[in-house]
């Protein structure tokens, strides 16, 4: 198959519409942008190590450039106006405090890289995660360099101040892959509360509030997520250590293989597919599901009717609540009653009575049992599920 064709495969898997590849070279280089079809991007430049774009996004516009190759940046940075973003394998550091094993390089090693980030006036983005973004061996030495990075010239980083580059974890490659977020101002979410279906497998009954269930849940590991995330933790030290710790590393991806499993029944939930079968390792779609309804039915911004702008929850808020303030608003209009003296009632006094009366115990019991055990939840988090187990 072509080396292009396998990596299309891979862009269609992760939801992306469209994509521009650069081949590898035997088994070395290669380059792929990706982006989905509310993004305009404008080709300016491209080599077998390097391409140079042009983003407009939702009234984000910047310069773009993805590379493996940092000398021609310098050239193309002297000439360049406005705000601008790199992202890649610089295959090159700063000091020595970037690299970790084997000797200590000679400072005027990095004189020329530093002159290019002198020359473009960049800076690293805000990054959270080990910045060492590269692992290897040197002979008898494991050396760790912070070869990837994420920057932007001071033009950019003023435009958007919340943006940020998480370092993800190694996993099969010497190469940490990194994601940008890139955003114009912070948007703290509180989530609310949702009823997880796991808490079953405990063993008790659960009738107090929600606060005793996440006590629980706590308690007992039930957040696969942060499990996870301790695997991963402890997988990636392993395969960065060159002493015993490597001997850990099978009993390490079984505990992790079980891990995604026991997501995979979270994530069913929170996907609310019910087509798919439970069991099937769909965990990665029932993710996709979620974040795509998610993505969905966030609000990034809103027009009034004089198209002024609104951004941010707070704001967004408030003018929802004062249009909807209007819609509802009473008119005071008066409804004179000969409007209504052809009407001709339809309810009887023993139709008033039976659907006013108070519902029974078994009433109220049938109706819970034919609703969704993982439909929706209500105002409190909790889904039907939870009245129907206990």
């Amino acid at each position: 198959m072509n080396k292009n064709d396998v990596v299309r495969d891979v862009v269609a898997g992760l939801g992306f519409d469209s994509t521009y590849l650069v081949p590898p070279r035997g088994k070395s280089g290669g380059l792929a942008l990706l982006w989905k079809k509310d993004v305009v991007v404008t080709k300016l430049f491209v080599s077998p190590r390097l391409i140079d774009v042009y983003v407009q996004y939702n009234g984000l516009n910047f310069f773009c450039l993805v590379h493996i190759l940092w000398k021609k940046i310098q050239r193309i940075g002297s000439t360049r106006n406005g705000p601008w973003l790199l992202v890649g394998d610089f295959n090159e550091i700063l000091n020595n405090s970037e690299k970790e094993g084997g000797p200590a390089r000679e400072e005027s090693s990095f004189t020329d890289f530093r002159n290019m980030f002198i020359t473009c006036n960049l800076r690293d983005v805000r990054s959270v995660g080990d910045k060492f973004s590269w692992v290897g061996k040197r002979k008898t030495h494991v050396i760790k360099c912070c070869l990837d990075r994420v920057v932007a010239n001071s033009e950019w980083l003023s435009l958007y101040p919340a943006s940020e580059a998480e370092f993800l974890r190694l996993s099969g490659s010497d190469h940490r892959p990194v994601i940008t977020t890139v955003s114009y101002m912070t948007n703290n979410i509180c989530k609310p509360f949702r009823f997880d279906k796991r808490l079953f497998k405990i063993g008790q009954r659960l009738s107090d509030c929600r606060k005793a269930m996440s006590v629980c849940r706590s308690r007992n590991k039930l957040n696969t997520a942060k499990r996870i995330e301790e695997l991963q933790t402890a997988l990636d030290a392993a395969l960065t250590s060159s002493g015993s710790l490597r001997n850990q590393i099978p009993r390490i991806k079984r505990e992790l293989a079980q891990a995604y499993r026991d997501e995979e029944t979270y994530w069913f939930l929170k996907s609310r597919n019910n087509w798919l079968c439970h069991g099937d390792r769909n965990t990665k779609f029932y993710h996709s599901s979620t974040k795509a309804r998610y993505s969905r039915n966030i609000i990034h911004l809103i027009h009034d009717m004089n198209g002024f702008v609104y951004k941010g929850d707070t704001d967004i808020g408030r003018y929802a609540e004062s249009f909807f303030k209007e819609v509802y608003r009473s008119g005071k209009t008066t409804v004179l009653p000969a409007i209504f003296k052809d009407f001709k009632p339809t309810v009887t006094p023993e139709i008033n009575n039976e659907i006013t009366r108070d519902t029974t115990n078994e009433e109220t019991h049938l109706a819970i049992c034919q609703i969704g055990a993982d439909k929706t939840p209500g105002p409190d988090g909790l889904t039907a599920r939870f009245y129907q187990e206990c």
